[in-house]
């Protein structure tokens, strides 16, 4: 049925697509998928299964945003948004006043200043990003986590148990790797290769 529309947001990532939907009268529903390096696939399932079970028959506004956004480039009635910026707004409405926020990506970490107060709290002051590198990416801990067989899910939690971090090169996923191979052979505890990441 036509009227007031629901509205669609997809995050295609690296790593992940992550479906968002909100309801006219504010219901929500979020559903999170891995890419598996077929994104337009796995977001066209869920189209076709989750979210048309939830939205129904419903007019429905789209919005793309994330590293695969691009994918959906010339579809009618998408509308692109800035990954920066769609964090930004995110941030700033879930947390009133926040001025700095990491987003650790599959592919890119962001970090990103907002203005935190006045008229558009969600303004972007300043950002930056880790380049072309996977050093410091969510794909690079999710390896790194795999390595010392535990969920990226736990790595912070377990870090937070260590009394102290081990060194380990931040600037390079090969040197940190070498790093982390050798720390091991050594018998460093888990929880303090784990911190040692973390402050990587």
């Amino acid at each position: 049925t036509m009227g007031t529309p629901w509205h669609l947001g997809v995050d295609i990532g690296s790593v992940h697509i992550k479906v968002a939907a909100v309801a006219p009268q504010r219901e929500q529903h979020l559903w999170v998928r891995p890419a598996g390096g077929k994104p337009l696939d796995v977001f066209a399932e869920l189209l076709q299964t989750e979210v048309r079970r939830s939205v129904r028959n419903a007019h429905v506004c789209l919005a793309a945003t994330g590293i695969g956004q691009d994918l959906l480039a010339g579809v009618v009635g998408v509308h692109m948004v800035n990954e920066i910026m769609a964090t930004a707004r995110a941030a700033a409405h879930l947390f009133p006043g926040i001025r700095t926020v990491v987003d650790m990506g599959g592919q890119f970490s962001k970090w990103i200043l907002l203005a935190g107060s006045g008229p558009n709290p969600h303004e972007v002051r300043d950002f930056a990003t880790n380049g072309l590198c996977a050093a410091g990416t969510g794909a690079f801990l999710q390896r790194q986590a795999d390595r010392l067989q535990i969920s990226v899910e736990t790595l912070g939690r377990i870090a937070s148990t260590a009394p102290k971090g081990c060194t380990i090169a931040g600037r390079c996923t090969v040197f940190a790797k070498s790093d982390m191979i050798h720390l091991q052979q050594k018998g460093t505890p888990t929880e303090e290769i784990a911190y040692g990441l973390c402050l990587a």
